[in-house]
Protein backbone atom coordinates (compact mmCIF):
# COMPACT_ATOMS: atom_id res chain seq x y z
CA UNK A 1 0.00 0.00 0.00
CA UNK A 2 1.32 3.64 -0.88
CA UNK A 3 0.23 7.18 1.04
CA UNK A 4 0.63 9.94 -1.52
CA UNK A 5 0.70 12.64 0.87
CA UNK A 6 0.34 15.23 -2.32
CA UNK A 7 -3.78 15.00 -1.55
CA UNK A 8 -5.59 17.54 -0.04
CA UNK A 9 -4.69 18.13 3.47
CA UNK A 10 -6.60 20.37 5.71
CA UNK A 11 -4.29 21.08 8.80
CA UNK A 12 -6.50 19.97 12.12
CA UNK A 13 -6.58 22.65 14.81
CA UNK A 14 -7.19 21.97 18.61
CA UNK A 15 -10.06 23.62 18.05
CA UNK A 16 -11.63 21.79 15.13
CA UNK A 17 -10.44 18.44 17.16
CA UNK A 18 -13.29 19.19 19.69
CA UNK A 19 -16.94 18.67 19.19
CA UNK A 20 -19.10 21.58 20.45
CA UNK A 21 -20.33 21.71 24.15
CA UNK A 22 -23.77 20.97 24.39
CA UNK A 23 -25.33 22.77 27.26
CA UNK A 24 -25.90 19.29 29.00
CA UNK A 25 -22.34 18.69 29.09
CA UNK A 26 -21.59 21.39 31.67
CA UNK A 27 -24.28 20.04 33.88
CA UNK A 28 -22.58 17.72 37.09
CA UNK A 29 -22.45 13.79 36.01
CA UNK A 30 -24.97 11.99 38.06
CA UNK A 31 -23.09 9.86 41.10
CA UNK A 32 -23.62 6.38 40.51
CA UNK A 33 -22.70 4.07 43.05
CA UNK A 34 -20.87 0.83 42.35
CA UNK A 35 -22.40 -1.05 45.53
CA UNK A 36 -25.90 -0.10 44.27
CA UNK A 37 -25.16 -2.22 41.26
CA UNK A 38 -24.93 0.45 38.21
CA UNK A 39 -24.07 0.32 35.24
CA UNK A 40 -21.65 2.50 35.43
CA UNK A 41 -19.34 0.03 37.51
CA UNK A 42 -16.92 -1.18 35.23
CA UNK A 43 -15.86 -4.32 34.66
CA UNK A 44 -13.25 -5.82 32.24
CA UNK A 45 -14.34 -8.58 29.77
CA UNK A 46 -12.92 -11.74 29.49
CA UNK A 47 -10.52 -11.37 26.42
CA UNK A 48 -8.93 -8.03 28.73
CA UNK A 49 -8.56 -9.88 31.48
CA UNK A 50 -6.90 -12.47 29.45
CA UNK A 51 -4.80 -9.88 27.68
CA UNK A 52 -3.82 -8.58 30.76
CA UNK A 53 -2.33 -11.78 32.35
CA UNK A 54 -0.46 -12.87 29.05
CA UNK A 55 1.04 -9.52 29.12
CA UNK A 56 2.21 -10.31 33.47
CA UNK A 57 4.50 -13.02 31.87
CA UNK A 58 6.53 -10.62 29.74
CA UNK A 59 9.45 -8.35 31.10
CA UNK A 60 9.33 -5.10 31.88
CA UNK A 61 11.07 -2.32 29.53
CA UNK A 62 13.90 -1.28 31.64
CA UNK A 63 15.20 2.09 30.27
CA UNK A 64 18.80 1.23 30.89
CA UNK A 65 18.98 -2.10 28.55
CA UNK A 66 17.34 0.09 25.78
CA UNK A 67 19.71 2.83 26.46
CA UNK A 68 22.55 0.35 26.03
CA UNK A 69 21.00 -1.52 22.78
CA UNK A 70 21.18 2.09 21.30
CA UNK A 71 24.58 2.84 22.53
CA UNK A 72 25.61 -0.34 20.92
CA UNK A 73 23.50 0.34 17.66
CA UNK A 74 24.97 3.96 17.32
CA UNK A 75 28.57 2.12 17.36
CA UNK A 76 27.61 0.10 14.58
CA UNK A 77 28.21 -3.38 16.47
CA UNK A 78 25.20 -4.74 14.42
CA UNK A 79 25.81 -3.39 11.11
CA UNK A 80 28.11 -6.56 10.54
CA UNK A 81 27.95 -9.40 7.91
CA UNK A 82 27.99 -11.44 11.40
CA UNK A 83 25.26 -9.83 12.87
CA UNK A 84 23.24 -9.89 9.93
CA UNK A 85 23.51 -13.36 9.73
CA UNK A 86 22.43 -14.00 13.39
CA UNK A 87 19.23 -11.92 12.29
CA UNK A 88 18.38 -13.90 9.27
CA UNK A 89 18.75 -16.84 11.18
CA UNK A 90 16.84 -15.74 14.46
CA UNK A 91 14.27 -14.65 11.85
CA UNK A 92 13.94 -17.98 10.00
CA UNK A 93 14.31 -20.28 13.14
CA UNK A 94 11.24 -18.41 14.49
CA UNK A 95 8.72 -18.77 11.53
CA UNK A 96 9.73 -22.38 11.18
CA UNK A 97 8.92 -22.72 14.86
CA UNK A 98 12.29 -23.58 15.96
Amino acid sequence: MRVDPSGSHVPLTAAAAQPPKSPAADAPAPSASPAAGSSAEYRPTADLTRLMEALRGYPENREATVAAVLARLAAGEFDTPKAAADTARAMLGSESGQ
